[in-house]
């Protein structure tokens, strides 16, 4: 799942990587995370459409069962969402879901260090480190330059919580 906020390493990259690591990937987005992620590759790399809007009953494929949700970058404001359960668009709507139905879900907020700073920001992290199945990578001491994570650390993330992989 992605949103607004830039990822310099690219996120087809980070679907390759974890393609290699033998997972099946369906990328989520939020209306604005289309114009930051390349999704014409991203269709090209996972054989999907990037998915934007909820499906119409009876249209469509359903996707897949999740065994894990990346949500790498997150903006401030999906951040936000998220963790408050404010499900206006369909990724922040089924990040919601996957945590209701336990699937494991790295989170990986990038904003820039203001808006990390915010209160309500801090009381997102807060809210989202307390929920059983979230797993949150962010450190608000590295410097701004540094503060995604590499993708390897994200993939190490996410085959630390489903080890079977």
């Amino acid at each position: 799942m992605v949103s607004g906020a830039l990822a310099p390493e690219g996120v087809p990259e980070l679907v390759e990587l974890l393609q290699d690591d033998g997972w099946q990937i369906a990328v989520l987005s939020t209306p604005d995370g289309t114009r930051f992620h390349r999704p014409d590759r991203l269709a090209e790399l996972t054989g999907e459409q990037v998915r934007v809007e909820y499906r119409l009953p009876g249209t469509g494929a359903p996707l897949p069962p999740a065994d894990a949700v990346p949500a790498c970058p997150l903006t401030f404001n999906s951040t936000n969402k998220f963790a408050q359960g404010i499900a206006d668009c369909f990724a922040i709507g089924l990040l919601c879901e996957m945590a209701g139905h336990g699937v494991p879900t790295v989170v990986v907020p990038h904003c820039k260090p203001q808006l990390a700073a915010h209160p309500a920001f801090q009381r997102s992290l807060e809210t989202l480190e307390s929920m059983p199945t979230v797993t949150v990578l962010h450190d608000p001491d590295t410097p701004e330059d540094a503060r995604l994570p590499k993708w390897e650390e994200v993939a190490a993330a996410l085959r630390s919580v489903v080890p079977h992989r």
